[in-house]
């Protein structure tokens, strides 16, 4: 790419290009050709549709995902609003049915004014992320729903790698192949988790939920899989962003244990397992009694930042 053309007339020349044009990918497709893979064969989401509304005074410090009839929903209780969303399949769910669940759920009127948007998308990732002098980040190098919140991570762990393979005038063949090849198993990563998700699910909110079960999951899912049930071994080195807590919490907390332990975690006696496992407990619930409500924090931040304006 030599320059950038306005719909002005203005030409924008440059050495390096970032494609940060979204779903469209105005420059890494349109312009490069790099082609797009689709991961609907394992996330059959590909619709989403979300809505505000007056924050909860109570404001829980968590946010909710629950599982609804062609997907998920989540509610996210901020100091200034309400969000709430629901990610759904198109096979399982109209627009309008969505949009009806999603106010059920959040307790709204179906005849509340209620703005709310829809979203389409369809989930995976570019073959390629850097091609030449062209570098897609954001949406415009893919898009994986956002039962893990990963959007964020994607733009940071790619700005990180542009920064550590950072071109300059001559060849970047091999930096180009590696930072294609550390996003690619980023992306790769993220997948896997959400659809780790799906697969251990014991839901049955609808038919949708029965066919996530079913998919043939990805290669090196399908080993993660196997080694867990074989010994319990979890984040072998090959996992970045999630850690051995985040598998743990999934497998255990869906019903899903190993064959058998790992012959090392047989060496501690039970009963000092047992002891620490209560004593962590006790602790965690004297600072619990200690902390303050999630609402009355906010606003005592609320307070300090207006004071020091």
């Amino acid at each position: 790419i030599r320059h950038l053309e306005t719909s002005s007339g203005r030409k924008i020349g440059g050495d390096l290009f970032i494609d940060c044009s979204g779903f469209q990918g105005a420059l890494i497709a349109d312009e490069m050709g790099v082609a797009f893979e689709d991961w609907s064969r394992f996330l059959l989401c590909n619709r989403a549709v979300t809505t505000r509304r007056a924050p909860d005074p109570d404001l829980p410090p968590y946010t909710k995902s629950t599982a609804a009839r062609a997907g998920w929903t989540w509610e996210i209780p901020l100091a200034s609003r309400s969000s709430a969303g629901y990610v759904y399949s198109d096979q399982f769910e109209t627009e309008e049915s969505a949009l009806a669940q999603l106010l059920q759920r959040s307790g709204t009127s179906p005849d509340a004014d209620v703005e709310a948007r829809q979203l389409r998308f369809t989930p995976g990732r570019r073959s390629e992320f850097w091609v030449k002098n062209c570098i897609a980040i954001g949406l415009a190098s893919g898009f994986i729903e956002p039962l893990e919140s990963t959007a964020l991570y994607l733009v940071q762990k790619g700005a990180e790698r542009i920064l550590d393979f950072f071109p300059d005038k001559g060849p970047n063949d091999a930096r180009a192949a590696e930072y294609n090849k550390t996003m690619g198993e980023t992306f790769d990563e993220v997948r896997d988790f959400v659809v780790l998700h799906y697969l251990l699910s014991h839901s049955e909110a609808g038919e949708f939920w029965r066919e996530a079960r079913s998919i043939e999951p990805p290669d090196r899912l399908a080993h993660a899989i196997s080694l867990y049930e074989e010994s319990g071994l979890v984040n072998t080195g090959q996992q970045d962003l999630f850690g051995e807590p985040s598998y743990y919490s999934i497998y255990a907390g869906m019903g899903r244990l190993p064959k058998a332990p790992l012959p090392i975690a047989c060496l501690p006696p039970s009963q000092r397992v047992e002891g620490v496992l209560r004593e962590i407990r006790e602790r965690n619930r004297r600072s619990l009694r200690r902390f303050p409500k999630q609402s009355d924090w906010i606003r005592t931040l609320q307070e300090r930042s207006r004071n020091r304006l």
